[in-house]
């Protein structure tokens, strides 16, 4: 059985580990904001947020208690969410969501302009293998030619 204050260690460890998991929850906020981010993207982080948040906790609690799953640690943990969500990440979201928001807006404008690139040499590709006469073999709309017979 461990004693008081090697139950408090555990304790400020899993409080550690819930502002981890706030960090990582914040980088995936900041990462759909970047991309502007539809419904099946938001689906994908929800998912990347609980599988690394589960990752993440357990790596803690097995560091500091042997994976033994207690009440207090669980508790440590979403107060160090809380805590974090409260103070550092607003800060956080305050001060990167504007650089986040127009890195993704010139990123998609790179995008668009490279695509724009694209579309317009692969027409003018298709403009030059068309016959200059707009598709039509020897003048009578690809019928045989008599005076060849």
């Amino acid at each position: 059985m461990a004693n008081t204050l090697d139950q408090f260690y555990v304790f400020l460890g899993a409080v550690y580990g819930g502002i981890i998991i706030g960090i990582w929850y914040d980088a995936l906020r900041l990462f759909r904001i970047l991309t502007k981010a539809k419904t099946w993207l938001v689906a994908v982080c929800d998912i990347l947020f609980w599988f690394g948040a589960a990752i993440l906790y357990f790596e803690v609690m097995f560091g500091l208690d042997n994976a033994q799953i207690r009440f207090y640690p669980i508790v440590g943990s979403i107060v160090g969410f809380a805590v974090y969500m409260l103070g550092p990440s607003r800060i956080v979201m305050r001060g990167f969501s504007p650089i986040a928001r127009g890195a993704g807006e010139r990123m998609r404008r790179a995008a668009a302009g490279i695509k724009r690139k694209h579309e317009e040499k692969k027409a003018l590709r298709r403009l030059q293998e068309e016959p200059e006469d707009g598709g039509v073999e020897n003048g009578h709309d690809g019928e045989k030619d008599p005076k060849a017979e």
